[in-house]
């Protein structure tokens, strides 16, 4: 892929804090590339609402510059859990590394974050809908992305979001009202206008695991569903992942699709609310 260099803020957090990022990188070759005959200027591979992604001295492995602390927050929360668990998630790109930079964009700080290199990120489900196995798991995903939004906003409404997940864990939603939700186009459609606050918080989290079961038996996105449902029981929920950040990571077996970006992480448990990003040495 060609270098872009394009992006000004980018080039600009890379270069105040350039001696030390390199000095920080995790893992040997993963300092990032610069654009021959600039004045640098780093290569990129693409850019989001929040950041780019750009290539390493190590083909396997890519560096990300991102202003976003949801992202950042998820990011610091997998690398505890994967100390404690060797058995990384195989749904979802493996991290290396992350800081918080010395710099911001835009008012926000800007973290760098060391990962897994992975191609073809949200182009692998292009023609679905000629595929039925394909659009099966696509409308499972997005029925887990509404949903999860659904759970996310009704928290960020509470003073107290680890009460309302703690008084939800001790509802039981109906087993058919959750089977009804997924057979339709709209899941939140079926949800009755009684059901509010922990009682929604419950419902949600019920489907969530219900769908992301779901996903782990279809044939393109079954590591996809049992990352969802691993870091659901670790209690963060990944709120906003769809097919457009969904990539291949090409030299491991046993795994096709993976999640590249988690999105929208919503911490369930208040044992990740101390969850800090380390600051770049």
């Amino acid at each position: 892929m060609s270098a872009l260099g394009k992006t000004p803020w980018i080039d600009q957090a890379m270069r105040s804090a350039w001696d030390r990022i390199v000095a920080a990188a995790p893992v040997a070759g993963g300092v990032p590339r610069l654009i021959d005959g600039k004045r640098f200027s780093v290569e990129e591979y693409g850019c989001g609402h929040y950041g780019c992604v750009m290539p390493t001295q190590d083909p396997r492995v890519v560096a990300k510059l991102t202003s976003d602390p949801t992202e950042a927050f998820f990011v610091t929360a997998a690398l505890q859990l994967a100390a404690r668990d060797p058995d990384w998630p195989e749904g979802i790109v493996r991290y290396y590394g992350i800081f918080r930079t010395p710099g911001s964009y835009r008012g926000r700080p800007i973290f760098v974050i060391w990962r897994e290199e992975a191609t073809d990120v949200g182009f692998l489900l292009e023609g679905s809908y000629g595929d039925r196995y394909k659009s099966e798991a696509i409308r499972l995903l997005m029925a887990f992305k509404d949903v999860a939004a659904l759970v996310r906003d009704t928290l960020a409404r509470s003073s107290e979001p680890f009460r309302m997940v703690e008084q939800a864990s001790r509802r039981q939603p109906s087993n058919d009202l959750v089977a009804s939700m997924l057979g339709t186009r709209n899941p939140r459609e079926r949800i009755p206008a009684w059901v509010k606050g922990a009682e929604r918080v419950a419902l949600g989290l019920a489907f969530l695991r219900y769908t992301a079961q779901m996903l782990e038996h279809t044939y393109y996105m079954d590591q996809v569903g049992t990352t969802l449902g691993y870091y659901l029981d670790a209690g963060l929920l990944l709120a906003d992942v769809h097919a457009n950040n969904l990539g291949l990571v090409k030299d491991r077996t046993g795994s096709a699709l993976v999640i590249t970006d988690p999105g929208h992480a919503v911490p369930l448990l208040p044992q990740w609310a101390q969850v800090e990003v380390p600051i770049l040495p």
